[in-house]
């Protein structure tokens, strides 16, 4: 894998954690997306704006780039005991 083609994912899953299913990207990072969805981790679609492009991740998808184990630094019972 790429270090463009890990970026993508990276960023999707990033995307994904806080609810965003899809997500744009310029269409320099297509070339590499397009390997992602060859490989089957990632639908792609066309972007609204020009020179754009959407994609997510897929089920294979989440589990190349999301760790089962992940925790987000801030949890709301952290927050509450500090209030």
């Amino acid at each position: 894998m790429s270090p463009t083609e890990y970026l993508v994912g990276e960023l999707l899953a990033a995307r994904r954690r806080l609810g965003e299913t899809w997500w744009t990207l310029r269409n320099d990072t297509k070339p590499a997306a397009r390997r992602l969805e060859h490989a089957g981790l990632v639908y792609l679609k066309s972007g609204i704006v020009q020179g754009t492009y959407q994609a997510r991740l897929t089920p294979d998808g989440c589990v190349e780039f999301m760790s089962p184990t992940y925790v987000p630094p801030i949890v709301e019972d952290d927050v509450e005991d500090d209030l």
